[in-house]
């Protein structure tokens, strides 16, 4: 989406709306495309790379396998070897950035004494932000993790073969993390209608203003959220992406009656019969899905791996990863080791929208609403419902809990900020997680995010 006046603050609204008039565009743009990647020259396997007799192939797509399964292991498993991971990843250690989390959320992001950037005696800086990178990529990346990847019953330092340990999202793009697999099998994550049958319209919640992930309360004064994946209630920003998705979704069904949808296989197979409730859901997910994964390949990869490393594998095919069609599954390498560099992505800070930091979103000469990540100042729990904390910890719906996105994603208005660099240093409130954002099977294992990837490596 393009701003068209440099000088005109862009609407949150607006800019959540938008999204689906650039959809609109987009779709236009590829019907009756053929997939990117259905006629790639497909590379030989490397040394080590999978093959379906490998020993690194899961029995059911549905577990985790290996890319490299002749590898040997990182280390033993062992107290020696745990006590030194934890050595490595304490709070205070070398991967803390040390964050002077005392000059409050606001300063660590506009003031250049404390805001981790070089300065005259340190030409690197203690947590410098990526000038390639706006903060909202990292919650892209995270709203990604939990789309295709869950591990609910492995221990952290104590091993177990990825195998036979079940992934409880598909390893597919396919936000199944958002639509739950389909009003079929998630009923509660869509809108109920007066006939008594469900779908094809998500729910959405209000924090009291502005949108929030749909809640049902649970009699004590605390909501649960209602979500394809618990943890996209993990802080505000993620819960705001899930919003942005459900968003898009409805209105794509509220326009589909305006598309050109007659080359897509599913409208040929049901006869474009939108007024189908479950014909309706399949084509607006088919079509959000569409976006979605461009925007990954177009906009997130490049921004990660560079553009050259994307069109290689785009022009050649995998070199390592290659199941085969149909067969795809979460390597443990990538879900369990690389991509949690996105953690060294993380501000300690942000500002998470312009008009509600006096908690009176109403107002329009209220002040932006600066907050920590997590704050270890914070209780864990509260129950009344109308407990606002200072902090950007989900699972707390209050009126000025919702995301602006000038600031996490270029809107053209100069309000955008950068994440941080990828590099070993990690933000200092990633080193104390409230237990709300920790997963229930390993709340007992270290609340030091750094010591727990640590430990993923003896897993």
């Amino acid at each position: 989406m393009t701003i068209q006046n440099p000088h005109v603050r862009p609407s949150r609204r607006g800019f959540l709306k938008g999204l689906g008039a650039a959809g609109a565009g987009l779709l236009a743009g590829s019907a009756g495309t053929g997939s990117a990647t259905a006629d790639l020259a497909v590379r030989p396997l490397g040394p080590g790379g999978y093959n379906r007799s490998g020993a690194g192939a899961p029995s059911s797509p549905g577990d985790f396998g290996r890319i490299f399964p002749n590898l040997p292991a990182f280390a033993d498993v062992n107290d020696t070897v745990r006590a030194a991971l934890l050595e490595v990843g304490m709070a205070g250690g070398i991967m803390d950035a040390g964050d002077q989390l005392s000059a409050g959320p606001k300063a660590l992001i506009v003031d250049p004494t404390v805001d981790g950037n070089p300065t005259v005696g340190d030409s690197y800086g203690s947590n410098p932000d990526n000038p390639t990178m706006s903060a909202g990529s990292t919650f892209v990346g995270q709203f990604i993790d939990h789309d295709i990847t869950f591990d609910q019953t492995s221990r952290l330092g104590v091993s177990q073969n990825p195998l036979i340990s079940p992934n409880t999202r598909t390893p597919l793009l396919d936000l199944d993390s958002v639509f739950g697999g389909g009003p079929g099998i998630r009923p509660d994550l869509y809108v109920q209608q007066p006939d008594g049958s469900v779908g094809p319209k998500l729910k959405i919640g209000s924090g009291g203003v502005h949108e929030d992930v749909p809640r049902t309360p649970n009699g004590d004064g605390t909501y649960t959220a209602l979500l394809g994946d618990p943890r996209n209630d993990e802080n505000v920003i993620v819960a705001g992406m899930h919003c942005a998705h459900i968003l898009f979704y409805n209105r794509v069904l509220d326009e589909l009656s305006e598309h050109d949808l007659g080359r897509l296989p599913l409208a040929r197979a049901h006869r474009a019969d939108r007024a189908n409730n479950y014909v309706a859901f399949l084509l607006a997910r088919q079509v959000t899905l569409w976006h979605y994964q461009w925007l990954l390949v177009n906009e997130h990869l490049p921004q990660l791996a560079g553009q050259n490393v994307v069109n290689d594998v785009l022009a050649h095919g995998n070199r390592f990863y290659r199941p085969p069609a149909g067969d795809a599954f979460m390597p443990i390498e990538f879900g369990g080791a690389c991509y949690r560099f996105g953690h060294s992505m993380v501000r300690p800070s942000y500002r998470a929208n312009f008009t509600s930091g006096t908690r009176d979103s109403t107002s329009p000469t209220a002040d932006p609403f600066f907050a920590l990540v997590f704050d270890k100042n914070e209780p864990d729990f509260s129950d009344p419902v109308s407990y606002d904390r200072d902090d950007l910890l989900g699972g707390y719906p209050a009126p000025r809990r919702y995301i602006g996105w000038q600031t996490f994603f270029d809107l053209g208005d100069g309000n955008v900020k950068n994440n941080k660099k990828i590099d070993p240093l990690i933000s200092s409130v990633l080193f104390t997680l409230p237990v709300p954002a920790i997963a229930p099977h390993t709340q007992t294992s270290p609340t030091v995010l750094p010591q727990r990837t640590l430990l993923r490596q003896l897993t």
